[in-house]
């Protein structure tokens, strides 16, 4: 045989391998990881376990909408408005879910850098919330990417950028309060460190520090914290015990970290429920409820304390100092209490006309 027969020979059996092999081959189908990758860049809803991919062939037939929306300004800031292009999500809810989304306790919205800020029945109820693909007329960047949530007459924390997931809050974690904590007091029992704090240098200890660990406590996955300006958000514990409370300085107290997005700090914390312990700021408590004047002092008078806190009514209450001193109080004299930030930044406890003995110089706890 001539070499020129056996190359072709050789080639033709190099062609007909190769037509088998891709005649052969089935219709692509993608394993389960492709098509992972190929709708992690989209935004997904948790509805208790339920997982719903938010495609753009699912919206292909929704209304565009187009609106103006302002957005809550912070302290003397001017109102804002940005005009977005988007999806209503009670429409997205209702389509790819069948859930009126105004019933819902709460939904969280999760970023994809871990930022995440739950959105509260009342704001579900009484603003316009949309899935928006374009700010002010520009297309989003491509790390703001699938969607920005947009959520009228709020802070701008609630506009999240690249939103990447909706979880479905079913039930919103709210203890009854079996104790109180006061912060300024268990904050003086520990070591602070320096925490740089925009362009200052302020005084935090860590949230792992402070937590006091009580018999019977019922700890849930969740802390409830509220701020003075009202915002009240649930925080996943793991995260919230990773912080840290700034005490000094400006907007303190305040719930912070340094692997926490800033968008997650709550500024002037007003307090936080940690299982049914309530760490209470008198500080804050001071501009948000009714202060008094009270033998020269600004005071709160420990009726609203108990009131503003949730604690569970009793007929009595054990007053506890930092030293350990324990006090019992009948509810009849609860009425003449009053709780004060002393000389020496101390939370202390008076009654009028009342025995010395249930007043508490630096009162850490009411339980």
């Amino acid at each position: 045989m001539s070499w020129k027969k056996a190359s072709f020979l050789f080639l033709a059996l190099i062609l007909a391998v190769s037509f088998i092999s891709v005649s052969c081959q089935r219709p692509e189908v993608k394993d389960p990881e492709a098509v992972q990758e190929d709708t992690q860049d989209m935004l997904k809803i948790d509805n208790e376990g339920e997982m719903i991919v938010v495609s753009p062939e699912s919206l292909e037939d929704m209304e565009i909408v187009e609106k103006e929306l302002s957005i809550t300004p912070k302290e003397d800031n001017p109102v804002t408005e940005r005009k977005v292009k988007g999806y209503y999500l009670e429409d997205v809810f209702k389509k790819l879910l069948g859930i009126d989304m105004k019933s819902l306790e709460a939904i969280r919205l999760v970023a994809g850098d871990g930022y995440s800020i739950e959105v509260t029945n009342d704001i579900l109820k009484n603003s316009e919330v949309i899935i928006a693909y374009e700010v002010d007329g520009e297309p989003l960047e491509d790390w703001e990417k699938p969607f920005r949530s947009a959520v009228s007459d709020v802070f701008e924390m609630y506009w999240v950028k690249n939103l990447i997931l909706i979880e479905v809050v079913s039930k919103r974690v709210r203890s009854e309060t079996a104790s109180i904590v006061f912060l300024e007091t268990r904050v003086s029992q520990l070591e602070s460190e320096d925490y740089e704090y925009y362009e200052s240098t302020d005084l935090a200890v860590k949230v792992d520090d402070l937590i006091i660990d009580l018999e019977d406590y019922n700890v849930s996955d969740y802390v409830y914290i509220m701020a003075s300006d009202g915002l009240d958000k649930n925080e996943e514990v793991n995260i919230f015990r990773s912080g840290y409370i700034k005490h000094t300085g400006e907007n303190s107290p305040a719930f912070l970290g340094e692997d926490i997005p800033k968008g997650m700090w709550v500024k002037k914390l007003y307090y936080f429920l940690y299982g049914d312990t309530n760490y209470y700021s008198l500080k804050t408590g001071l501009d948000v409820l009714d202060a008094k004047d009270f033998q020269g002092e600004e005071s709160i008078s420990l009726q609203e304390i108990l009131d503003s806190s949730g604690i569970v009514s009793k007929d009595s209450y054990t007053l506890e100092g930092s030293d350990g001193y324990e006090v019992e109080i009948g509810k009849d004299i609860i009425p003449d209490g009053y709780v004060f930030i002393d000389e020496n930044n101390n939370v202390s406890i008076v009654f009028e006309g009342g025995d010395k003995k249930y007043s508490v110089k630096d009162l850490l706890m009411i339980k």
